[in-house]
Formats: C-alpha cells, structure tokens, sequence
C-alpha cells in the first residue's frame, strides 16, 4: 500500500511540478528532487503534532472542518486532483503577490488548528507563511536551511516551496481522512506510516527529519 507521501508526490506530476518549478526559477528536474525531500518534512511535522495529547483530535477536527469548508464537490480520483490544483494554484498566486513572511511561532494545538482549518477552508493564500510557523515551531528556519542545503535551494527558495506544499499536503490529508473515515487513531496511524516509510529509507533525509522533529 502506498504512502500518503507516495500518493502527493503522484498527484504532483506533470504540470503542478511544473507550476512550481517556474514559481521558484528551477528546471522541472530539480523542483521534483525538492519536493520528493519536503513533503516528508510536512508530514513528519503533522504526525509530531498528532502524537501530542490531545493533537490528534485537534488535527483531525480542524482537517475534517476545513474540508468540509471548500464546498462540496466531487469525490473523484479528477474532482481530488482538481481540488488539490486549485489550491496549489492559490498558493503559486499568493507567493506571486508577494505575502511571504515568515511567521512567528506559538505553542500549542489550538493554534494550528485554527490556521488549518482557515487554510483548508480558502485562506490558504494569505495563511501559507502562518501555517509553516506553527507547523515547525521553532525548527522552521532549521527546516528551511536543512531542506535548502540538501536540494541545492538555498533557505529562501526553499521555505518558499516549503509554503506551496504545505497547504497542499493539509488537504490531502484531510481529504484522505474523510475517504476513508479515519478516526484519530487511524489518522495518527497513516501519518506515522508515512513517516517511518521515508525515515526507513536513511540518508540525509532522515537525518534532517529526525533533527526538526526534535527541535519541534
């Protein structure tokens, strides 16, 4: 069975990898290289938050919540991937525009919970920055400097990507969940399957995931 983090990375091909490799000024090579290291820094992340007491119910509540705010569409392997692309879309324009800070972390599940859920909920553009600092806390530059330094991006681009992506990979989940009627054990489990599928593989990935996770 695929991992959620296989899953995003098949519905990225082709012109949403595209898409950003232009927003970022890389060739299509290289942005998919870098978004094969990001994604699992994103889940990494979530499945952290999920693993808190109490973050698994405030995850899956504000996924669940914030889907059900982007209408009702359809549930089609095309109406996901139209969904997904809108989003990613929103994001690329967002960044366009200029709104890119960077910013300021704080503690506790409530907190990006409610960003979650404003993101998945259409405030995905004007959310992207806010999302990455609750999601990372205070490993966020960490994350951004690591992530540039394996994929050859450097901090900037990369916490650039790094706020394309994380939106995205939030409604998938989310979109995941709903499918198929998770409950937080079964989300906390998914996440952590992601996880560990790409921690088991070793490498540089690895090691720099398992530093943010302990800076988190």
């Amino acid at each position: 069975m695929s991992s959620l983090i296989d899953s995003m990375l098949s519905q990225l091909k082709g012109a949403p990898v595209s898409q950003i490799a232009q927003q970022l000024g890389i060739d299509a090579a290289t942005a998919q290289k870098a978004i094969a290291s990001a994604l699992p820094l994103i889940v990494g992340a979530l499945s952290h938050h999920a693993q808190q007491p109490g973050g698994v119910g405030a995850l899956l509540q504000s996924l669940l919540q914030g889907k059900a705010g982007q209408g009702t569409g359809s549930q089609t392997q095309g109406g996901l991937v139209d969904s997904l692309g809108g989003m990613l879309g929103g994001v690329l324009g967002s960044l366009t525009g200029g709104s890119q800070g960077q910013s300021s972390s704080s503690s506790g599940g409530s907190g990006l919970g409610s960003l979650i859920g404003a993101a998945l909920g259409g405030g995905a553009q004007s959310n992207a920055g806010a999302i990455l600092g609750q999601l990372f806390g205070g490993a966020q530059s960490h994350a951004q400097e690591g992530l540039g330094k394996a994929t050859g991006l450097g901090a900037e681009k990369a916490r650039q990507l790094l706020q394309i992506l994380t939106p995205f990979a939030l409604s998938h989940v989310a979109q995941h969940a709903q499918t198929n009627n998770l409950d937080s054990g079964g989300l906390t489990a998914a996440l952590g399957q992601a996880q560990n599928a790409k921690q088991n593989q070793g490498g540089s990935a690895d090691d720099l995931l398992s530093t943010i996770l302990g800076r988190i």
